[in-house]
Order: C-alpha cells, then sequence, then structure tokens
C-alpha cells in the first residue's frame, strides 16, 4: 500500500481530466490491495483454524458451518445466521446519514 501511495504522489497529474482518472485509480489500486489483505488474513485465520480443529465450526454458536457455506466460502468463521445477524448489528449501529448514502 505504501508503494501505491507513493507511486500516486509522484506521478499525479494536477490539472484535467488525467489528474482526475489518476486519482481514481490510485483509489482503486488502494482497494484491492486492502481486500488483498483482508482475503489473505481470513484464509490465514481459517487454516489455523484447519490445525487447531475447529475449521467448519461457527465462532459465535459452535455449530457446524454448512458445507455449501464453506464452499462458496471457504475462510468463513460463522455460519449463515450469524453472520447475518452481525452484519444487521452492525448496519444498526451505522448512522442513519451514511446507510441513506449507501442507497444512493
Amino acid at each position: 500500500m505504501r508503494d501505491v501511495r507513493a507511486g500516486s504522489e509522484n506521478t499525479r497529474v494536477t490539472d484535467g481530466q488525467d489528474g482526475v482518472d489518476a486519482e481514481h485509480r490510485d483509489d482503486l489500486d488502494l482497494a484491492l490491495l486492502q481486500m488483498r489483505g483482508e482475503t489473505l488474513a481470513r484464509i490465514e485465520a481459517a487454516l489455523r483454524r484447519l490445525e487447531a480443529g475447529t475449521y467448519g465450526v461457527c465462532g459465535e454458536c459452535d455449530r457446524p458451518i454448512t458445507s455449501e457455506r464453506l464452499q462458496a466460502l471457504p475462510f468463513a468463521a460463522r455460519c449463515r445466521p450469524c453472520e447475518e445477524a452481525r452484519e444487521a448489528a452492525a448496519a444498526a449501529r451505522q448512522p442513519a446519514a451514511a446507510r441513506v448514502s449507501m442507497v444512493e
């Protein structure tokens, strides 16, 4: 991420549409790097659960995670009901203005 940021500061054009496009590309590159890092961390956590013998067990309710969910998302740490409850709780904590802007 530091390399992308440093490169963007050195190559960013300051006027015209090219500058805007370069800034959007830089933002996209940073977002992709962050997503890759988060995915790698989830995979590493799943490997640790596999080594510990807890892979496929929900970290919230200790029930098995369905094989369908694990096939779709091999690094899933929670069963679907627990993940949905977690997402609903996170959405409820967001300020109303943030929820509105996400819909638009």
